[in-house]
């Protein structure tokens, strides 16, 4: 079963190199000095990131049948809780010609709690007597779908603060102020909408158990809800902006994307699961008997509607080439729809019609991503891979990216 699994990440890790060498892609500014016009081909532009907190791929030789374990891989088992991080977006559509474009894409995020770590910690030290234990396994865990159509304008013509009257004044004598009064800003935006499509989540969830003296017992309550055939989705629109500076041999960019984004996920279906068992022995007894009580309810719950606020996402950052050949780029995004947040810092060259990137990022733990593919005047083929926590069998998750387009 490793095999395989390791067998089938390596495979799609290899079909997966990449299109769209810009480092910041995301940026509406950055069409203003397009000059040509572009269509992504659908079906095999993609990104997908997939992780969690917990194991290595190394790790699953732990679980072979017959292993005993040690007890630094007894404490690497219990030290975290297991969650599951998951991405997804594809392009259906996404056009453009010099400074505008048009895309729908969809999106999927998911992000679960599998097991907290108290009970990990049970299966190998067990549970103290005469101690009430509670927790709360899963609660938040959510995944979520939905459609995103963009249209997105950069102005052509570079402005400057000069524009501003009074800020600069024309008349300064002043270098450096004259210089930041003509430097060129390129600005873009960008009007989505938004439908929601799919939608699942534990809304509550608890566990009480213990062992006395003479019993244990446990309780379990767990509220779920998702989208049937019965639910629909909702439009609601979203704005996003950005700025390019171009100096020297490169660029500052800013955007933020997402603003006012609220998915509404309408006629939602219920499920409860609840299930509480005692198993006493009393003294006077000379056997004891299991009390059990299963309540199972999907029949009569519907949620009329469930909103999920989604925060904007933003990237700050500059890029810049040296020798006409090798370009370096520094950036800090925030997004909630990828897992390749926080600090990142890359570099490309292109050798021909090959480029190369190779970056290296960091927020809560460290990431590493690689690009290749094949770049000329009127074709683009991209693929990616990243991993997570570490290289190949020490890490604890992949990424990976594809995407082809054509220039006219």
């Amino acid at each position: 079963m490793k095999k395989s699994i390791i067998i089938v990440t390596f495979v799609l890790i290899s079909i997966s190199l990449f299109a769209d060498f810009s480092f910041f892609p995301e940026n509406p500014a950055d069409l203003a000095q397009r000059d040509y016009s572009q269509i992504t081909i659908p079906g095999v532009s993609y990104e997908l990131s997939l992780n969690n907190t917990f194991l290595r791929f190394d790790d699953l030789n732990l679980f072979q049948k017959g292993r005993r374990l040690s007890e630094s891989e007894k404490n690497l088992l219990t030290n975290e809780d297991i969650t599951v991080f998951g991405n997804f977006n594809t392009s259906l559509v996404n056009f453009g010609h010099k400074n505008w474009n048009f895309s729908i894409k969809t999106l999927a995020s998911c992000d679960i709690e599998v097991l907290e770590k108290m009970y990990t910690r049970f299966v190998f030290n067990g549970n103290e007597s005469d101690v009430h234990y509670t927790g709360d396994n899963g609660e938040g865990s959510e995944a979520l779908v939905f459609l995103k159509t963009s249209f997105d304008y950069a102005y052509p013509k570079p402005l400057n603060l000069g524009m501003i009257p009074g800020v600069f004044p024309s008349e300064s004598n002043n270098g450096f102020l004259s210089g930041l009064r003509d430097l060129p800003i390129y600005v873009g935006a960008n009007i989505n909408l938004n439908y929601s499509l799919e939608y699942a989540g534990i809304v509550e969830s608890e566990q009480h158990f213990g062992t006395l003296m003479d019993s244990t017992y446990y309780d379990i309550y767990t509220r779920f809800m998702n989208t049937d055939a019965e639910s629909s989705g909702k439009l609601s629109p979203s704005l996003g902006f950005g700025l390019k500076i171009p100096f020297y041999s490169g660029n500052f960019h800013f955007n933020i994307d997402d603003i006012f984004l609220q998915l509404q996920y309408k006629d939602l279906e219920g499920w409860i699961y609840a299930k509480s068992a005692t198993d006493s022995l009393h003294w006077l007894q000379p056997y004891n008997e299991t009390i059990e009580h299963v309540n199972i309810e999907n029949d009569t719950i519907r949620t009329k509607s469930r909103t999920v606020k989604i925060n904007p996402s933003f990237t700050i950052g500059a890029e810049y080439q040296f020798f006409n050949k090798l370009d370096l780029m520094m950036r800090y995004t925030n997004d909630q729809f990828s897992y390749n947040n926080g600090f990142y810092t890359a570099a490309g060259i292109k050798l021909g019609g090959f480029p190369f990137q190779f970056g290296l990022g960091y927020r809560e733990n460290v990431f590493f991503q690689i690009k290749t593919g094949l770049n000329f005047k009127k074709f683009e083929w991209m693929i990616g891979t990243t991993s997570y926590y570490g290289f190949f069998r020490y890490a604890r998750g992949f990424g990976i990216q594809s995407a082809i387009r054509i220039k006219y």
